[in-house]
């Protein structure tokens, strides 16, 4: 039962993080937009960070009933993984020099948040930062948004977008099962490419 707990926590933040990779690579796609609310995301990709590592642990602890050493290897690679994973999330929202002074010049001494409702300066801003793609004139939701109440308003869209995958897999997994079968059922000797040899095995 305990193992069965623990896969279940799994799958549920695997599933939360995936909402939340959903939302960030749509919602909040523009460059500007992760640059404004860098420090939002690391905390909340840290708290999956936390979570992940701490429930690998926690399988590996009932998985690895063999001897101290293995524990212990597991727990050296858990952790490197974790701070790799650290050591990724504190560059998140970083700019290069220059682009900070281009963004320094256009603020000219006001904060970052005072100039967010005007969505001539934050285009300014994004331009600024090599932004791929222009911002919409809605963009200021993705940056004034509660992140919590956007994930919300987006779980109904990414459970089906889960599900439409799911089904896909499901398909394919089918498909090749059928396949698989049918050569079985057919005899060895339709596994074999060449045409003469095959004859000579289905004359056996």
């Amino acid at each position: 039962m305990q193992l069965a707990d623990k896969i279940s926590t799994m799958t549920s933040l695997i599933k939360d993080f995936g909402h939340f990779a959903d939302l960030y690579y749509t919602k909040f796609k523009w460059t500007f937009v992760r640059f404004y609310r860098s420090q939002e995301f690391k905390g909340k990709l840290k708290q999956f960070n936390n979570n992940f590592y701490k429930t690998q642990q926690d399988l590996q602890f009932l998985l690895t009933a063999q001897t101290a050493g293995d524990q212990q290897k597991l727990l050296l690679q858990t952790e490197e993984t974790k701070k790799n994973t650290e050591t990724i999330l504190d560059h998140l929202g970083q700019i290069s020099p220059l682009k900070q002074s281009a963004v320094k010049k256009i603020l000219n001494g006001r904060a970052l948040n005072s100039v967010i409702d005007d969505l001539d300066t934050v285009k300014e801003l994004s331009k600024a930062i090599n932004d791929s793609e222009p911002l919409p004139p809605n963009v200021i939701s993705a940056l004034r948004g509660d992140l919590e109440s956007l994930l919300s308003k987006n779980l109904d869209q990414f459970t089906l977008k889960l599900e439409s995958v799911q089904k896909v897999l499901e398909a394919a997994i089918g498909q090749s099962t059928d396949i698989i079968m049918h050569k079985l059922e057919s005899g060895p000797h339709k596994l074999i490419d060449d045409e003469e040899v095959a004859e000579i095995w289905k004359g056996q």
